[in-house]
């Protein structure tokens, strides 16, 4: 019982730190005229397109 509280609690901690994170990088979504099979955006720090 012990060893399944702990895996859910990991598993909860892991998903509040990584799912607010992906949420921050992707917030503006991909642009339209991005390449195929590549999500661009508006890095509006540095001012220009970002592709991954």
């Amino acid at each position: 019982m012990r060893k399944t509280l702990l895996k859910v609690f990991v598993l909860a901690l892991t998903m509040a730190v990584l799912i607010p994170a992906f949420a921050y990088a992707h917030g503006g979504g991909c642009r339209k005229d991005s390449p195929p099979g590549q999500c661009c955006h508006m890095d509006r720090k540095a001012g220009e397109i970002h592709c991954h």
